[in-house]
């Protein structure tokens, strides 16, 4: 029965120890707000380095294997070249209105 009512004794102890640190933290974060600044500072660094390295420089490193490359047919082909050609020319030949310059300083 002792050993049960030990064991409770320190529990709580440690738990009431745990409380304080966790009140105490931002008081401390207070008094060294600098030393804290240039921590969270480094800790941003490495987790983005971290992140940058796995998303972007082992990204670059894979092979992708692709099935085949795409066959255009020249007909389909020639097909979208006219349709790219008359919309080009229809675009070159709209009669626009030219509109006066309002912001521009008037002439003398």
């Amino acid at each position: 029965m002792e050993i049960a009512t030990f064991k409770k004794a320190v529990i709580k102890e440690k738990l009431e120890k745990a409380i304080l640190f966790i009140k105490m933290v931002p008081w401390v974060i207070g008094e060294k707000a600098f030393s804290f600044f240039l921590a969270m500072i480094f800790l941003g660094i490495v987790v983005s380095s971290f992140l940058f390295f796995k998303y972007v420089f082992l990204a670059r490193q894979q092979e992708y294997d692709l099935p085949c490359l795409p066959v255009l047919e020249t007909d389909k082909l020639n097909a979208v070249l006219k349709a790219m050609a008359d919309r080009d020319l229809e675009f070159k030949t709209t009669d626009s209105k030219t509109h006066p310059d309002l912001f521009s300083p008037k002439a003398k």
